[in-house]
């Protein structure tokens, strides 16, 4: 089969263009205190900051099901230059516009730009690849995101000690992809229709509910040391952007880490038993991120949790992508896409009312550590009938 690796080497721009997004909310968390006190006296400043911080991933959810019904039927490369482009421009704006209110709009317009891109460039690697070649693509995927956000973490960081705004212009590299993605092949497989012409029957609602409720669970977790993390280390008396940066960076290190774990797991266990492990390590880490009494002891905790990250994303992905048929992998990665970034939406959301009705950050923090335990037990108790119905239909295949 003609692979991208094959067409020009312009593949790699899909795993390029996969990095963008890890930069959408998560180069804004080292400036986070410094943007709020840059606009202390504007009413409600908490709100807007954490809309600012939280916009991008809200419309990527929304926004996400949608483009991938669109992109299935339109094809994806135009749609994934476009979105490129709005995602540069929409991503560098705060460097020029005054008003908080105008930022926080720009971030919502950011978000939009970051759904096409993300789940074109899934998509392009779910009809291009198949079977254990788009596993490696996928876990390159979040390799290269682990990565890119390692290495900008630290540069917003040093930029944030500058100005609390330059930050946002690491976006604006977004626009050094699109004369790749021009060079793009078109989808290695034709449409399926019936003997009317009309397209093959949709997929049922839910058909990825499982998919979905497992990503969105997950990344409640996942999002939450980067999110809560500047807020833990100023209780601690540590508010410099640079070592928030590098303890984030950390993080994201410790998921490329996991990202690296999972094919050597893959090739032993199925994906539901991989979930188990998924949710332990993300309860250890938010367990024990509760506890943290020093700097040097939260990158253990961030490790501990990083490799369950690094986990979720690539084996759900597999999971969806096995599932679902190659004239309906946009609409399937859309889906699955919304409980990625809407579980990224809700985690500051639910933590902050968790953590007033708890009596603070950290008891609401175990709070939601006991609540992926309960995930893991439940992910057990499928991987056991999972694992026990494949003997069945083993056993049952020799006897023919």
């Amino acid at each position: 089969m003609k692979t991208i690796e094959r067409v020009n080497g312009v593949g790699i721009v899909l795993l390029f263009g996969s990095c963008m997004t890890i930069l959408a909310s998560i180069l804004v968390v080292p400036i986070l205190v410094k943007f709020q006190a840059a606009y202390a006296s504007v009413k409600h400043v908490e709100l807007l900051v954490a809309l600012a911080l939280m916009a991008p991933a809200f419309v990527t959810a929304i926004a996400s099901p949608f483009i991938g019904t669109v992109i299935d039927r339109w094809g994806s490369r135009k749609f994934l230059v476009w979105g490129t482009a709005l995602y540069a421009v929409s991503g560098v704006a705060p460097l020029w516009l005054d008003g908080i209110t105008e930022i926080v709009v720009s971030r919502f317009i950011f978000g939009a730009a970051e759904a096409i891109v993300m789940t074109c460039c899934t998509s392009i690697i779910g009809t291009h690849f198949r079977g254990q070649e788009r596993e490696r693509y996928l876990n390159l995927q979040m390799r290269f995101i682990g990565v890119a956000g390692t290495v900008l973490f630290f540069i917003s960081g040093a930029l944030g000690e500058m100005n609390w705004r330059l930050p946002f212009a690491l976006y604006g590299l977004a626009l050094l992809l699109i004369p790749f993605q021009l060079r793009l092949p078109p989808p290695q497989y034709a449409p399926r229709t019936d003997t009317l012409g009309f397209a093959a029957t949709r997929p049922p609602k839910s058909a990825l509910l499982p998919q979905i409720t497992v990503m969105l669970v997950g990344m409640i977790a996942v999002y939450l040391p980067p999110v809560q993390y500047p807020f833990l280390l100023a209780d601690l008396g540590i508010t410099s952007t640079q070592a928030i940066g590098m303890g984030a960076a950390f993080g994201i290190l410790s998921a490329t880490a996991g990202t690296l774990l999972w094919p050597v797991l893959r090739r032993r266990f199925n994906t539901q038993s991989i979930n188990v492990l998924v949710f332990a390590l993300l309860a250890v880490g938010i367990w024990w991120l509760s506890r943290i009494t020093s700097y040097a002891e939260s990158f253990v905790v961030l490790a501990v949790h990083g490799l369950g990250a690094g986990m979720l994303v690539p084996n759900v992905m597999a999971w969806t992508m096995a599932a679902a048929k190659p004239w309906h992998m946009g609409k399937a990665t859309g889906q699955v896409y919304f409980g990625l970034y809407f579980g990224q939406f809700l985690s500051p959301l639910l933590v902050a009312p968790l953590a007033a009705s708890v009596g603070g950050l950290r008891p609401a923090l175990v709070v939601v550590a006991a609540a992926m335990a309960l995930f893991a037990l439940i992910a057990l108790a499928i991987a056991r009938e999972s694992t026990l119905r494949e003997r069945r239909d083993t056993a049952a295949s020799l006897k023919w």
